[in-house]
Formats: C-alpha cells, sequence, structure tokens
C-alpha cells in the first residue's frame, strides 16, 4: 500500500470537481462504469437451479472499481468506521494512483427464485408529504415488505428468500505492476489471456500455461480475494491475498484458481443474500399516478466521489500514524479530526437521501471542510516522514549522445537526467530511437534531505571513473564514451555515465548510494543496443537496470561482453511514498 509519492497524491480535493458535465443533473445521462474494455464473460455450469457468470474486467479508476464490487457509496459511508472502513482492504485507493494495472476477475451465482407472489402499494401508509422519507425511490420484492399487499400463495409455492438475490459472489483484484519497460496495451494482452482460466474448471491449458510466463517476465501479480458465501466458512482463516513478494505468475494464479474452483464446487450450497430485488414504484399496482419519484442518478455519482475523497482522508491518517511522526497526543487528535469528517460525510448522506438535488452543492461544501478541517492541518506533517534521503521525478533531461552516423544496426540516444540543486541523478539512461524524451518520461533524482544530518551521509560523489567504451572508429557523428563510476568505500554507484567526449565526467554528476539504499537488480532483456555494425575499434553492450517501465527511466550499464555480471545490478530501495 502507498507505493505512491505521498506529496502529489495527498492534496486537498478541489470543491470546483462537481461543476463537472458528469456532476450535472441529465435525464438522459445514466451512470456509466468506465470499465468496458477486456470485458470477457462466461457461462458456467451448475447442477443445480442457479446462474452463473464468471468475467473478466480491466478497471481504470477507483469510482468504477468500487461499482463492479457492488459497493453502495452512501451505504459505505453511512456505515464507515464499522466492518468497511477503510482498515478494509478492498477500499485501497492509492493503488489506483501507482503504476500499476488493475482487473477484477468476477464469478457470480444466483440461484434460482420462486415466487408467484403479487404485490399492490399499501395506501393506508401513504402520505404525499412524506412520501420520500417513508418509501424513498425503489422498493424491495420481499414478503416482509409492509409498504405493500400481498397475494397469499399456496403452501409450499412462496420463497422464504424472496426479497434479496440468494448465491454468492467471488471476486480476485489483480494487480500488475512492470517490472520493466513494457508496452502497456501488450501487458495488458499478456494479462487476459492469463485469466482465461477464470471460471474454467479442469486443468489450465498450454496457451494460458505460456501467456503466464510470458507475463511473468513482464510484472509483479499481485491477486486479493474478496467473497460472499459458502467459501468463506471453507476457507476460513486463510489469507485472502494469494501473493507473495518472490511468487512468480504462475503461482499466483494457480492459488487463485484453487478458490475459483472451490467456490464453484460450493455453488448449490450458497445461500448467502448478498443482493436486494429492487424495483420502481410506478411499476407496482395502486401507485398514486401523481406521486412524483425522487431522482437519486447525481446524488448517486457524487456520493462515490465523497467517498472516494473520504478514503484518501482516512490513508492519510494511516500513513501518520503508521509513519511513527506524530507522539501521542497527535495520533489521538487525528483519529478525531478523521471522525468528524466521517461523521460530517453521515450527515451529508443523510441530507441528501431527502433533498437529492441539494446534493451537489452541499458536497462542495464537504470538500472545504476536508480541506480545513483536515488536510491544512496534518498534510504539512508529511514532511516529517521524509528519511535522511530525498527521492524526486523529473521529467527534464539533457541529450548527451546518440549513434547517428555510426552505421550500428541499432539505433539509440543516452540522456541525463537534469540535476536540480543537490538532486542528482543516478546514472544515464537510454531510449532505442532519437526522439526528444523530456515530458515524456519520467527518472529519479536523490540527494540528502534539507535539515537532516545523518552520521553517514546518504551519498557522495563518485571517487573516480573507468572507461568503458568509446566509439574510436565507429563513424558517429559525434564522439561519444560510456564510463563506469567507481564509488567511496561503504557506497554504490549503480549507474553509469555517457559523454558527448572522449573525457573523463565530472564527478558532481551523479550521486552514488550509501550500502544499505541499495538492493540487488537484473538487466532487462534484450540489451538496450550495442556498436554492431558500427565498425568501432572496441565493442561494447548497453542494459537498461530493473526496474522500468513504459513511461520510467531507470540507468543503465554498459559493458564490452555481450552477458554482463548480473551481480553488479542495483537499484535504489524506495523510500517510504515514493513511487518509483
Amino acid at each position: 500500500m502507498f507505493d505512491v509519492d505521498l506529496d502529489s497524491y495527498f492534496i486537498a480535493p478541489d470543491p470546483k470537481m462537481f461543476d463537472e458535465p458528469m456532476y450535472k443533473r441529465n435525464e438522459d445521462n445514466q451512470n456509466e462504469i468506465n470499465h468496458r474494455a477486456a470485458h470477457v464473460k462466461r457461462n458456467a455450469a451448475a447442477s443445480c437451479p442457479a446462474e452463473i457468470d464468471a468475467s473478466v474486467e480491466f478497471i481504470s479508476d477507483y469510482e468504477s472499481y468500487l461499482k463492479v464490487l457492488d459497493v453502495s457509496a452512501s451505504a459505505t459511508i453511512s456505515g464507515y468506521g464499522q466492518t468497511a472502513s477503510a482498515s478494509s482492504s478492498y477500499l485501497d485507493k492509492s493503488r489506483f494512483a501507482s503504476n500499476t494495472l488493475t482487473y477484477m476477475a468476477i464469478i457470480n451465482i444466483k440461484k434460482q427464485i420462486n415466487s408467484g407472489e403479487e404485490f399492490a402499494f399499501n395506501t393506508n401508509l401513504y402520505s404525499n408529504s412524506s412520501f420520500a422519507k417513508t418509501f424513498g425511490d425503489r422498493w424491495i420484492r420481499g414478503k416482509s415488505n409492509w409498504h405493500f399487499y400481498t397475494t397469499p400463495q399456496p403452501e409450499g409455492k412462496a420463497d422464504s428468500h424472496v426479497g434479496f438475490q440468494m448465491g454468492a459472489k467471488l471476486v480476485a483484484r489483480v494487480s500488475l505492476t512492470a517490472k520493466e519497460r513494457s508496452n502497456q496495451e501488450e501487458l495488458k494482452a499478456t494479462a487476459e489471456a492469463s485469466l482465461a482460466f477464470w471460471g474454467v474448471s479442469g486443468q489450465v491449458n498450454t496457451a494460458v500455461t505460456s501467456s503466464m510466463e510470458k507475463l511473468n517476465k513482464q510484472a509483479h501479480v499481485k491477486v486479493d480475494i474478496f467473497y460472499q458465501g459458502e467459501i468463506g466458512k471453507q476457507l476460513q482463516g486463510q489469507s485472502a491475498s494469494t501473493s507473495g513478494d518472490q511468487q512468480p505468475a504462475q503461482q499466483v494464479f494457480a492459488n487463485a484458481k484453487s478458490w475459483a474452483d472451490l467456490f464453484l464446487t460450493e455453488a448449490c450450497k450458497h445461500n448467502y443474500k448478498y443482493q436486494a430485488l429492487l424495483d420502481e414504484y410506478p411499476n407496482v399496482k395502486g401507485f398514486p399516478e401523481n406521486q412524483a419519484v425522487l431522482d437519486y442518478s447525481t446524488a448517486e455519482k457524487v456520493s462515490y466521489r465523497v467517498l472516494s475523497e473520504l478514503v484518501k482522508i482516512s490513508e492519510l491518517a494511516q500513513v501518520l500514524r503508521k509513519s511513527k511522526v506524530l507522539n501521542q497526543a497527535d495520533g489521538d487528535q487525528i483519529l478525531w479530526d478523521e471522525l468528524k469528517i466521517v461523521e460530517a460525510c453521515k450527515t451529508w448522506v443523510q441530507n441528501t437521501a431527502a433533498t437529492p438535488n441539494n446534493g451537489t452543492e452541499t458536497a462542495k461544501e464537504l470538500i472545504k471542510l476536508f480541506d480545513t478541517a483536515f488536510y491544512a492541518k496534518w498534510r504539512p506533517r508529511l514532511k516529517d516522514i521524509k528519511g535522511d534521503l530525498t527521492v524526486q521525478n523529473t521529467t527534464e533531461f539533457v541529450r548527451v549522445w546518440d549513434d547517428r552516423g555510426s552505421g550500428a544496426s541499432r539505433g539509440a540516444s543516452f540522456w541525463l537526467p537534469r540535476a536540480q540543486g543537490e538532486l542528482r541523478p543516478l546514472g544515464s539512461v537510454g531510449v532505442a530511437n532519437y526522439d526528444d524524451i523530456n515530458s515524456h518520461f519520467t527518472a529519479v533524482l536523490v540527494g540528502p534531505t534539507p535539515g537532516k544530518t545523518p552520521s553517514k551521509p546518504v551519498v557522495a560523489s563518485p571517487v573516480g571513473f573507468n572507461r568503458i567504451w568509446r566509439d574510436l572508429w565507429s563513424g558517429a557523428n559525434s564522439d561519444g564514451s560510456f564510463w563506469r563510476p567507481t564509488a567511496p568505500e561503504g557506497y554504490k554507484c549503480i549507474g553509469d555515465v555517457v559523454q558527448n567526449s572522449w573525457s573523463e565526467p565530472n564527478k558532481d554528476a551523479i550521486w552514488c548510494l550509501r550500502d544499505d539504499l541499495v538492493k540487488p537488480s537484473a538487466y532487462e532483456s534484450p540489451s538496450l543496443w550495442d556498436d554492431k555494425g558500427s565498425g568501432s575499434a572496441y565493442g561494447v553492450h548497453v542494459y537498461n537496470v530493473q526496474p522500468r517501465s513504459d513511461k520510467r527511466l531507470n540507468v543503465l550499464r554498459a559493458f564490452s561482453d555481450p552477458d554482463p555480471d548480473k551481480n553488479i545490478a542495483s537499484q535504489l530501495i524506495a523510500p517510504s511514498g515514493a513511487n518509483l
């Protein structure tokens, strides 16, 4: 959780967001869910009267995710701080702000409901002035619904569960984080092919296994399971997460499939009341012809945004409490401030239920409270979380050298992230083309945190450089060379430096990292560039160091050997809250 840049993620929401067209009342504007792409639906067999559907959907934003889970925003707000609190992993919003693709794999089991009951509106309870408060905008098709009269049924014919959809639901949230620079559309295609096992019994076929193996090279895979129904009894006490940090994609998906297979095996035993059967009032016999029914369509959209921002309030409180930067008094106070925001949201839900037409304007006032009563007070404390090392993303680069004119079979250009004061890059970066990468990619700058004075500095300049390669006789339009920095004792330099000359780089071009801030990494395969075909007097093979993604560049390393020593690859250990 919180694989995001804290400063950019925890920003007070702007009340003007509710001026967007989607929050305007529009008779023709239905609630849309932004998850239509990559929807695959399958029907599974059942040995009892039931409908079983299995689907896989790509989710692009948090509010769509909640809707796919059938989370009622207003009900969740009303019960916030109880079982459906922000501590529940399914409400984790930060994941949608990180460099992660999310899929929802769902199995729905809906038992067949037998009910021949006919309903009529109970006019004895009806009052035009109190209709909205008493009746709402929908009615539940249930025997115990006192709003209606029911026609008596022959003995044994009535369903004791009428009014609710019986069955169960299993949801697997699949999160993919790219390991290396890979095309996002290609990653999505591989993921969808890998998820073809969902809802299908039996062994996984060869094609799906092959896709899983490919996905394992492209991304880290995490699967979280959420369920309603009989499977809860069978798997009680087991972890709802099927993944581990070191587990390959094949094992993660195998664990998820075992849950799905057991869920389907128990299909006929699922009798969980997980969805009310709602109907519209004009469809019921005896409903007053001129009675207006409240329209909650716009208020529903607003409520999802309110819930989304409320979850961020809880996440900020959780980050500060877990970081141990708050003393006991502050820890108690932030809890009370969070509860005040929760109560304000609950009051908003109650008032909006009575007067939905005012929901958008009152939501603006509520969002202002988020800022004045919470963000303004607690967001500044994020600076206390920062450790000795400051990590910052940049989209500014200086072009250093490219191989144009060399005749090399593959083209590439090499850049150095632009330093900002005491923040320096960890090495040069490269791309397999000659395009300007400014504003199109990000890279990391690091430096000592102002005001922090550790006993041993977190960064140090190289003590020197060793030349790996120069473009002698290559024919390139300009001179170029690759250099390996030498770190002081107790430090590691994780990236090489490219020069547009044969001269040694300046020692203040990059930072080396203290040993405890570095962990092993690997090289991206295939290599980024080599000098094959150039006629150069020396050979060179240039590799990107992982992790690297579609839009994030990491440092590079140059070798005379096409098969470099894998033990030499290192990467920065991300500080808490850094989005690397």
